[in-house]
């Protein structure tokens, strides 16, 4: 994956969360997009967000969801940078990502 790769896929998201705000009337969501896409990855990370936010039986702790965005918005851009960087198998049909 190369640094402009990354770079397109950290500005779609940043254009994807300017939609959104602008037209809150007409959901625009990237993981959605994303969970069409890539939904073992998205299963996966979900999982984990869940968990994180999840309070502990045995172990108190705060858990900053500010600082869970931020990780959760990273995994995003490097999903959607991988997303673009991996080519299709030979013979396959390739799909661009509406994202």
């Amino acid at each position: 994956m190369s640094e402009a790769q990354l770079e397109a896929s950290q500005k779609a998201l940043e254009l994807e969360e300017e939609l959104r705000a602008s037209n809150a009337h007409e959901p625009l969501d990237t993981d959605d997009v994303m969970a069409i896409e890539q939904p073992g990855v998205l299963a996966f990370v979900n999982e984990h967000v869940d968990a994180a936010l999840e309070p502990s039986e045995t172990e108190a702790r705060e858990v900053d969801v500010d600082d869970v965005h931020v990780v959760y918005r990273a995994v995003l851009v490097l999903t959607l940078a991988l997303s673009h960087a991996v080519g299709p198998a030979a013979g396959s049909r390739p799909r661009e990502m509406l994202a």
